[in-house]
């Protein structure tokens, strides 16, 4: 008996067909909407990791801005009391 007679397709076969294609879509549907959201989520990492550079290079900037241009003041004692150095030495 040879292999060549082939299986008739009845309407419940043509009619699976439909449902296992849309069971196939539910599920591909999420996750590639995980895959596409990681990729998005990376590529603003990305971009957010040059401002966050460059943000801390400003922050430094203005940290050695102050520290820079930071004043001393006359020092004053305990009790409130400010005066100036010449004034503390000849007491």
């Amino acid at each position: 008996m040879k292999d060549t007679q082939k299986r008739k397709t009845t309407s419940s076969d043509r009619t699976l067909w439909f449902p296992g294609i849309a069971c196939i879509a539910c599920c591909a549907v999420p996750l590639a909407g995980i895959f596409l959201g990681s990729a998005a989520i990376a590529g603003l990492a990305f971009y957010s990791e040059k401002a966050a550079v460059f943000l801390l290079s400003v922050g430094v900037a203005v940290l050695l801005l102050k520290l820079l241009r930071h004043r001393s003041g006359p020092a004053c004692k305990l009790n409130g009391s400010c005066a100036s150095e010449k004034a503390d030495t000849e007491t």
